[in-house]
């Protein structure tokens, strides 16, 4: 079962473990699933204006996707990542 966790916070593990699965789409798509403004804020652990959602699956010991909103002084942001494992074929 897939459980999605809201977080506006992210604790240092938390970070490791999603930058563990940004690695894995990147070497998977050959480039970056966040811009560097979005990868800043989840390095910082989110500040104000972010909010991040961290997909989990039972028995898997790491996230399956991740995706964040973040907000600037006049726009919204939004981007998301899924593990390459976790795809489905379209």
């Amino acid at each position: 079962m897939v459980r999605i966790e809201r977080k506006e916070h992210l604790a240092p593990e938390e970070v490791g473990a999603i930058n563990e699965l940004l690695a894995a789409a990147t070497a998977a798509d050959d480039h970056a699933p966040l811009d560097e403004h979005a990868w800043l804020d989840l390095v910082q652990g989110g500040r104000g204006g972010y909010g991040g959602l961290v997909a989990v699956e039972e028995g898997h010991p790491h996230p399956i996707g991740y995706a964040q909103v973040t907000r600037g002084p006049d726009s919204w942001a939004v981007e998301y990542v899924v593990d390459p494992h976790h795809r489905v074929p379209g």
